[in-house]
């Protein structure tokens, strides 16, 4: 591979290119707007080969990332604001985003009336065991979690917040502590209505 990498084009000698990247929001407003020099595609794509390769060869199975649905930085903030709040680390902890999946209108029509189509939405899912109650401790966090999933996830409505903890589970007391936060896709502004040209008003 590291030969390849050095390969020239088979259509003459190496040439830069240009990448251009542009991304709105749902209102056209401009969020990224980059451009890229790179080198010869060639070169370009033996390189990004060997790089994948030697992060997959030092990557552990299943460790966190942005594949899990959230910004690693995120996961972060949640551990930061969590252990603060307790004043001791607490650990581990479980973090899970859940997208709904809407059922088929064959599933729909077969449920007799059980099944209805929501809107799209996700759900986020944070739980610890800090190991005993400490009530003051878990309002904290949860409050500040709360403004953290807010901030993070900018293109959902947080509608639904809630936590869960210390209580009797098949008889017997648990310190388990569970935020749990529903976001909604945010409605799309409706695009404004064409002008109506009424012409000249008569004198």
């Amino acid at each position: 591979m590291a030969r390849h990498r050095k390969a020239r084009s088979p259509f003459g000698a190496p040439h830069p290119c240009y990448v251009l990247l542009e991304v709105e929001d749902a209102w056209r407003t401009r969020l990224i707007d980059w451009r890229w020099e790179t080198p010869d595609p060639y070169q370009l794509t033996a390189q990004i080969v060997i790089a994948v390769a030697a992060t997959l060869a030092r990557t552990k199975p299943g460790s966190p990332g942005a594949v899990e649905g959230f910004p690693p930085d995120f996961k972060r903030q949640v551990e930061a604001i969590i252990n603060d709040a307790y004043d001791y680390g607490v650990g581990p902890i479980e973090i899970t985003l859940t997208p709904y999946f809407p059922p088929s209108e064959e599933e729909i029509d077969a449920s007799d009336g059980r099944l209805s189509r929501l809107r799209n939405h996700q759900t986020l899912a944070i739980i610890y065991d800090p190991g005993q109650e400490v009530r003051h401790a878990e309002s904290e966090a949860f409050r500040k979690i709360k403004g953290a999933v807010i901030n993070t996830f900018r293109w959902l409505d947080v509608k639904d917040a809630y936590a869960m903890g210390h209580r009797e589970d098949s008889g017997e007391f648990t310190t388990q502590v569970e935020f749990w936060f529903t976001m909604y896709e945010k409605p799309k502004p409706a695009p404004p209505a064409p002008a109506v040209d009424d012409g000249d008003v008569p004198f």
